[in-house]
C-alpha cells in the first residue's frame, strides 16, 4: 500500500498508466517464461513493478519524495551533484 500511495502522489493518470504497463509487461513475462501447467497466484510482480517504477522516475526526474532534488541546492559548485 506504501509503495501504490507513493506511485499516487504522481497523479491518478501517472498511476493507471504505470498499473496498467506493470500488469501487462509482468503478465506477459511470466506467461511467456513460467513454467507450464500450473497456477501463479500473487502481487509480488506488481510491488516490484511500482518499486521500479518509483526509481527509475526518480533517477529520469532527479526529485525526492522530501520535495528536495540535488540541482536545486545552492551550495553545488560542480556539474554533477
Amino acid at each position: 500500500m506504501i509503495l501504490r500511495g507513493l506511485v499516487l502522489m504522481g497523479g491518478r493518470k501517472i498511476f493507471l498508466k504505470a498499473t496498467l504497463f506493470i500488469i501487462l509487461v509482468g503478465g506477459l513475462t511470466l506467461w511467456i517464461l513460467g513454467p507450464g501447467a500450473t497456477n501463479h497466484i500473487g502481487a509480488s510482480g506488481l510491488i516490484y513493478g511500482y518499486l521500479g517504477f518509483l526509481l527509475t522516475w526518480g533517477i529520469v526526474r532527479k526529485v525526492s519524495i522530501f520535495g528536495s532534488s540535488p540541482s536545486s541546492s545552492s551550495s553545488c559548485s560542480t556539474a554533477v551533484c
